[in-house]
């Protein structure tokens, strides 16, 4: 599951530089930290990444929506993009979490309930 969020990361962060080339050096730099924290969720497999992805893609989500709605007027209105981002880093979330074995509620009910 994590190199799948590894791939979807790299392509999320090349669309964004891609986009950014036209719109803006923000977008450019959204771009290359999503891929960073791609490449350091591949190498390390790391909870703060998958939480720093979380967080970066919950806050772009959040402008894409501001600016869709027509409240402020941000510049980025991919919700489908902002969206991807945001559900990979659930599962990258998902992935560190259960790589480290964790106990899951399946777990604890199982060592209550015989």
């Amino acid at each position: 599951m994590v190199n799948e969020v590894y791939i979807a990361c790299l392509v999320i962060s090349v669309i964004y530089i891609a986009m950014g080339l036209y719109e803006g050096k923000l977008l450019i730099v959204e771009g290359v930290i999503i891929g960073a924290l791609g490449i350091l969720l591949s190498k390390e497999t790391s909870r703060a990444a998958a939480l720093l992805l979380i967080s970066i893609s919950l806050i772009s989500f959040s402008n894409s929506m501001v600016s869709w709605l027509g409240i402020v007027d941000m510049g980025d209105r991919n919700i489908l993009l902002s969206f991807i981002g945001l559900w990979c880093g659930m599962r990258a979330w998902k992935a560190t979490v259960l790589l480290r074995g964790y106990p899951t509620f399946d777990d604890a009910v199982r060592r209550l309930v015989p």
